[in-house]
């Protein structure tokens, strides 16, 4: 077990308890186990994640962690039209997501595993430049209805803030900020997958 919180996040009784575990480091696993034990939801992430918040008054938890399943090409294939920035080529991507605790299921983005079925996530996005580590916090600069904005805190001392629904809301750098400035670049859920040669098939 690598992450664990505990929170009343669906309909059966009592304190869920959100947590991941992972063997090694690839790949995750996301559960919610009842206050008896019981596993009533698993999600499975290519990668390690690195943390796992709540998002305010929402039932929606945020993971944070590196992606060993995206690569720049695939972002590339299904991303034309973005002018991506360089970055570390060696590195892995890191990735943030927030999804509805009851719709915890299936794989993370972008969906290796045929036998499992794309997690409906409300917003999954990869940072960019490559390599750079994320953390995410909660900000309380505009605080709405269904919860507190998503800060990630990104290597460099940069920071992007994201509503609960998924949109960006502004980039802010600190005064001794390194590198360009990074961007976050949703990832779609139906897209099609590489094949081996490279090719993008259904």
């Amino acid at each position: 077990v690598t992450r664990i919180l505990a929170s009343d996040l669906l309909e059966e009784p009592g304190d869920e308890i959100v947590f991941t575990a992972a063997g090694s480091f690839y790949p995750s696993r996301l559960c919610i186990l009842s206050d008896e034990g019981r596993l009533l939801r698993e999600m499975w992430h290519p990668g390690v994640v690195d943390g796992i918040r709540l998002v305010g008054n929402t039932k929606r938890v945020v993971l944070w962690g590196c992606n060993n399943d995206v690569s720049r090409e695939f972002v590339e294939r299904l991303r034309p039209d973005l002018d991506l920035p360089a970055g570390r080529e060696d590195s892995y991507i890191r990735a943030v997501g927030c999804i509805e605790a009851e719709k915890i299921a299936g794989q993370c983005p972008p969906g290796k595993a045929a036998e499992l079925p794309l997690a409906p996530f409300a917003w999954y996005k990869v940072v960019f430049p490559f390599g750079r580590r994320v953390r995410v916090a909660l900000a309380a600069r505009q605080p709405s209805p269904e919860g507190s904005e998503v800060m990630v805190d990104i290597e460099g001392n940069w920071a992007i803030f994201v509503s609960a629904d998924g949109e960006v809301l502004g980039t802010e750098a600190a005064n001794d900020a390194v590198g360009p400035a990074p961007v976050l670049i949703d990832l779609p859920f139906e897209e099609p997958s590489l094949s081996a040669n490279g090719q993008l098939e259904r």
